[in-house]
Formats: C-alpha cells, structure tokens, sequence
C-alpha cells in the first residue's frame, strides 16, 4: 500500500509505504518530494524512479526519486484537468476477418450464450476506443487552449 502525505506550507509530500500489508509497524517513510510550489496531485508513477504530478499552479512535472530532477512538460491544466489510465496495446482489423467458433462449440445449445457474449465482448471494445478517442480530443484542445494562451499560435 502506498499512501502520498502532502505538507501544503512545507512545498514537500512524503510516500509512505505498507511493506508487510496490515501490519502498522510495516509503514516506512520511503520518499520526500520538495517542490518550488505547493504540490496538487500524484498522478503515478513513470519508469519505476519518476513521479508524474501536477503542481498547484496545474502545471504537469516530473520528480526523479533519485537524482530529485524536476521536469516541467510544459502542461498546464486545471485542478482536476489531468488523469492516468493504463491501457493494453492491441490491434483490432475491423472490417476483416471472420466469427470464429471454438471447437467445442454445439450451434443449436451454445449458440445465444456465443453471441450475446461476443457482443458484451463488442460493446466493451467499442466503449475503449471511444473513451480513448475522447480522451485524444480532449488532450488535444487543452494543448490547443494553452498554445493559443500562451500566444505561441494565432489564428487569423
């Protein structure tokens, strides 16, 4: 269990870490994370020795645990603005291929509990890739908006 402990007048945010899960005594204060301003969110973590978070301005940094390296992206978002998700990489041929059966498939007795859950399989698919296509857009104005407010593009 990992917990993040943020000290608001201090800039700083402490990880505490559970190494034996419910036992109290196990907790160990693993990191202390001093930033320039206060801290606003831990993201996750990125190549097992970074912390992605935002700072309370909305800017999206990096924190190197080890070298204590603070990397700005040049993000800006709003409070709740920035997410993490995990995804699994796959490549799906949408207008080819065929239905495949197992070889133990019985048409006239497997044939509705096949389908139905072939289509709930479907529905979960389409409902990623719509999420992620959301989530592209939505990325992609806010990097639009912070371009535009930072006068880096103008539109005539």
């Amino acid at each position: 269990m990992l917990v993040p402990v943020f000290k608001i007048k201090h800039s700083c945010c402490s990880i505490w870490v559970m190494k034996e899960y419910g036992v109290v005594e196990s907790w160990s204060n693993e990191f202390n994370v001093s930033l320039d301003t206060e801290p606003g969110m831990i993201l996750g973590f990125r190549n097992y020795s970074e912390i992605l978070l935002t700072r309370s301005t909305g800017q999206l940094v990096s924190y190197n645990l080890e070298t204590h390296e603070k990397m700005n992206f040049g993000i800006v978002g709003t409070k709740n603005s920035f997410f993490i998700g995990t995804y699994e990489e796959i490549l799906v041929l949408l207008n080819e291929g065929e239905l495949l059966f197992p070889n133990d498939f019985s048409y006239e007795t497997d044939q509705d509990d096949y389908i139905e859950n072939r289509n709930a399989q479907m529905s979960e698919l389409w409902t990623q890739l719509l999420y992620a296509s959301i989530s592209l857009l939505f990325w992609t104005l806010e990097i639009f908006k912070h371009l535009l407010e930072s006068h880096q593009i103008n539109l005539i």
